[in-house]
């Protein structure tokens, strides 16, 4: 049986780690490989287990235009909506909704 499209936005890819603390849940910290954002929601993998309802502080690099070259850091603040096993290398699937979202200024990106 063929999943159903939940998306309602366009999707662009994330293309480098997430890093994120948990607010509400067991693990304090996570290290994520994010797949797709768009302008309500974020998908990433992650090997920690987080559950729905947890609440999560995120931060990583989105595309300011089409291409990866020109990244736009942003801190965002999420509600985990969906949890999936059995991702690539055993990792959770996560979906999560963007709550509230902020661009990060040059001396707050991380080093990764």
């Amino acid at each position: 049986m063929e999943k159903q499209e939940r998306r309602t936005a366009r999707q662009v890819d994330v293309p480098a780690p997430v890093l994120g603390k948990v607010k509400k849940g067991k693990a304090p910290t996570v290290q994520a490989e994010g797949r797709g954002c768009s302008v309500g929601g974020l998908f990433f993998y992650l090997h920690s287990s987080v559950q729905e309802g947890s609440t999560l502080e995120l931060v990583f690099p989105i595309p300011q235009d089409k291409t990866v070259d020109d990244l736009v850091w942003v801190r965002c603040h999420c509600r985990v909506v969906r949890v999936e096993e059995g991702g690539p290398d055993r990792k959770r699937g996560v979906g999560a909704v963007i709550e509230q979202c902020e661009r990060l200024g040059k001396g707050e990106i991380p080093q990764v």
